[in-house]
C-alpha cells in the first residue's frame, strides 16, 4: 500500500506534509513515516498527529 501511495502522487517533493490520525491504522507505520520523510524537500516539515498521550519529537 505504501508503494502505491507514493507512486500515485503527482509531485515528487513537498515543502509540508500533514498526516493526521492515520499512522495508527497502518501496519508498517515506520516504513510509512520513512516514505513521507523521503517525499519532503530539504528543510521540509512533516506534521503527524496520532491519538496518544505520549509526545514524540524528532
Amino acid at each position: 500500500m505504501v508503494l502505491e501511495f507514493q507512486s500515485a502522487l503527482p509531485i515528487k517533493q513537498y515543502d509540508v506534509i500533514t498526516c493526521f490520525e492515520t499512522v495508527e491504522h497502518i501496519q508498517k507505520d515506520g516504513l510509512f513515516i520513512s516514505r513521507l520523510f523521503a517525499l519532503l524537500k530539504p528543510a521540509g516539515v512533516l506534521f503527524i498527529s496520532a491519538p496518544t498521550k505520549t509526545f514524540i519529537r524528532i
